[in-house]
């Protein structure tokens, strides 16, 4: 799961990363992460902590065990399934669907029905079926690579999936049409406009293609 999460993130995201106790040869393998991945990179306080910890072989106090680091995303999942093998838990900061990332089935449908009610408003429902089609949202904890999340689904009368917005309950992320977004969600107004830009592009092609 470690990969998979770390994978899910955006370039720039931030994650935190506890190591199980025994793991400080996890430190080093991060370590050589970032002198062979540009792309990641260890906070400077971070850093001069878990050098610290690899030289010692000692934790030394136990907030060293969780390491702020940016750009997971960018190294090769065989070069993190190694680290992962070493890794308590994995974190983000907060976002606004965090209250989907749960093991409890009553606080994820309680998330994703506050969620789902703030996005789809009256009025952008009445928008979309206005044009002959329906709107729906299908919340599951185990959606996209067993990661919790919502599917926002645009579908015409025979009920085929016009395109669909996945909010991805893990990261924040945004899965537009198969391809994944660099920002987290905020606001439903924000996914309300993603929606709508989608909606009126598909729509046009529909016209153009009649």
């Amino acid at each position: 799961m470690f990969v998979t999460q770390a994978k899910r993130l955006h370039s720039s995201q931030v994650a935190f990363i506890t190591f199980n106790k025994d793991g400080i040869i996890g430190v080093s393998r991060l370590i050589g992460l970032t002198r062979s991945c540009p792309g990641v990179s260890i906070a400077t306080g971070d850093l001069s902590a878990i050098m610290a910890v690899e030289m010692s072989r000692d934790w030394g106090h136990d907030r060293n065990r969780t390491v702020q680091v940016c750009g997971l995303t960018n190294s090769d999942p065989a070069l993190l399934a190694p680290i992962a093998r070493d890794v308590e838990k994995i974190a983000v900061p907060e976002h606004a669907a965090k209250a989907l990332f749960t093991t409890r089935t009553r606080m994820f449908e309680e998330a994703a029905a506050k969620i789902t009610r703030d996005v789809i408003t009256d009025e952008l429902r009445k928008e979309v079926e206005d044009w002959g089609l329906n709107i729906f949202s299908d919340p599951r904890m185990s959606l996209k690579d067993n990661l919790p999340g919502i599917d926002f689904t645009i579908r015409n009368m025979d009920n085929e999936t016009i395109f669909s917005v996945i909010l991805d309950g893990w990261s924040g992320r945004l899965f537009v049409n198969g391809e994944w977004g660099n920002c987290c969600y905020t606001q439903p107004r924000q996914l309300q406009f993603i929606i709508r830009k989608n909606l009126e592009a598909c729509l046009e092609k529909l016209t153009a293609a009649t």
